[in-house]
């Protein structure tokens, strides 16, 4: 764990940067001119520098994600507001933006504070936030562009009651059903409330959690791509300089959206499996430890590798054969974290970049708990025998000293009670049981075919030089630079919506999305 958290803020301190000169094709007969004499406009950055005098105006490119509107806080206060954006990292300096709300009598102009979330430069756009006080009762708002105003969409956020809510980083070209099914009916076992950020997914897949939703176990979001309608992506594409699909930004937009309603907010991805060791379910477990540990304003759990066993064709799969089959790989990776949500206003991927002063974070020891990574599946050929289960025996690779006393001792329990895979196996059957379901279990692929593109993709540019400390060779990595054969003839589920532009023809332009949906297309998108 710590090797990995002292290998990640090398990385973070060596990266040597890269400029990409961007010339618009209007100038493209002055090339040669404006080579030497430096470019006027950085594409890597996307920042505008017009001359004007002695002086350089700068305009700056932001994406809104989104935007929610608090009625009532605990840890905002009432009627506040939030902003959440990305765009390249030097629009820190702007210092802020001013936007005008209405309620029913008045209406009112507020600044609100820009301040970054992502923790390093590594990738030249970063996820941002603005946070202030607003109307009450507030009906509109919208951002102040020089002499106007655009109305901006903005949401409440959930108050629905929930005890555990775990948010998943953004799934693309995800045909891991299996792992998601994984994922579902775990959750629901111990009592959490799965989000699910999905930018493409295969449609039978997409369509079936679909009904997983309706049946209370989770919700899905659109997760998009930013898509800047005054420059053609041939040209520039963000989404290069954001690091893993905006994760950072998905995150903190969960957290946003169920500050007010969770007890608990776990972030793990949809391969992590957290199962609760102390206690019986998820609030039993983090009841414990924040209880114990008054001042942490977040828990981190390290991330063990496992392998498992699983059938690739629906007819034969079993979950129980899955859990049964649970091996520890010894090898463990930097993990991810839990926090109660009123501590916290935004955080990074692997954790929150900021807390208050009097609060402190923790790392669970590994012996008393760790995330299940789901690091490899074999397919396994032989016929499930679901009445054979094995309870998994725990065996994380690490253990240490904390200098907190725990007093839960948890190294003899197995990782799972049989009783708990034979409820998750007879939970599974009963949603086959749903005709809906079941037509759709059986288009599920049998083969991955984005898995193994994925894997090499990221392994040639990104951990290869990750886990042999070459730092210096990596580029922002996300799967923008991973290269997906054209129509391959599988129906992919791609997110999709009214992208808007506008700009206040002078410092900024600001870019957001409304009527999010998913469109079927051959071929899933990154």
């Amino acid at each position: 764990m710590k090797r990995s958290l002292i290998r990640w803020a090398l990385f973070l301190k060596g990266k040597a940067w890269q400029t990409v000169r961007y010339i618009p094709v209007v100038l493209i007969v002055l090339m040669f001119v404006i080579f030497f004499i430096g470019p006027l406009i950085t594409s890597k950055s996307l920042i505008f520098r017009i001359q004007r005098g002695t002086q350089d105006e700068i305009v700056y490119d932001l994406f809104l994600i989104s935007s929610y509107y608090y009625p009532n806080s605990t840890s905002l206060g009432d009627n506040a507001v939030s902003l959440l954006l990305t765009g390249n990292y030097e629009a820190i300096k702007m210092g802020g933006l001013r936007i005008i709300a209405w309620n029913d009598t008045a209406n009112a102009i507020i600044s609100l504070p820009l301040a970054r979330i992502t923790p390093h430069n590594v990738c030249h756009w970063i996820s941002m936030k603005a946070l202030g006080t607003t109307l009450p009762n507030m009906t509109n708002m919208a951002l102040i562009l020089g002499g106007r105003y655009q109305n901006i969409p903005y949401r409440l956020p959930e108050y629905r009651k929930y005890d555990v809510v775990t948010c998943v980083a953004p799934l693309f070209a995800n045909e891991q059903w299996q792992y998601a099914l994984f994922a579902a009916h775990t959750y629901k076992r111990f009592g959490a409330f799965m989000h699910l950020y999905v930018r493409s997914m295969v449609t039978p897949m997409l369509e079936m959690l679909k009904i997983y939703e309706k049946e209370g176990y989770l919700r899905i979001q659109p997760w998009m791509r930013i898509n800047l309608q005054t420059i053609d992506e041939d040209l520039f594409n963000p989404n290069i300089n954001i690091e893993f699909r905006n994760q950072a930004a998905a995150q903190t937009d969960c957290l946003l959206q169920y500050k007010e309603s969770a007890s608990y907010i776990s972030f793990m991805d949809l391969d992590d499996i957290l199962i609760p060791r102390i206690g019986k379910t998820y609030l039993d477990e983090y009841n414990y430890f924040f209880t114990v540990l008054p001042q942490a304003a977040y828990i981190h759990y390290s991330k063990e590798n496992v392998a498992v066993k699983g059938q690739r064709s629906p007819e034969k799969f079993s979950l129980a054969q899955m859990y049964s089959s649970i091996y520890f790989k010894q090898v463990n990776e930097t993990g991810k974290f839990v926090t109660r949500p009123h501590l916290i206003n935004a955080t990074w991927i692997h954790w929150p970049t900021h807390i208050q002063r009097n609060m402190q974070s923790y790392v669970i020891p590994p012996n008393l708990n760790a995330i299940t990574h789901l690091k490899l599946m074999d397919d396994d050929t032989s016929p499930a025998d679901r009445n054979m289960i094995r309870e998994p025996l725990f065996e994380p690779k690490i253990y240490f000293e904390n200098e907190v006393v725990f007093t839960n001792s948890t190294e003899r329990k197995p990782l799972l009670y049989r009783r708990d895979i034979a409820w998750i196996q007879e939970d599974l059957e009963r949603m086959l049981r749903i005709p809906e379901v079941k037509a759709l279990f059986a288009l599920l692929p049998k083969d991955l075919f984005y898995f193994n593109i994925i894997l090499k993709c990221f392994n040639d540019t990104y951990y290869q030089y990750h886990y042999s400390g070459q730092m210096n060779k990596i580029t922002c990595p996300g799967p923008e630079r991973c290269h997906f054969p054209a129509n391959p003839g599988i129906n992919c589920s791609n997110s999709d919506g009214d992208y808007l532009s506008t700009s206040d023809n002078k410092l900024v332009n600001i870019h957001f999305v409304t009527q999010q949906h998913f469109r079927v297309e051959d071929g899933c998108k990154p």
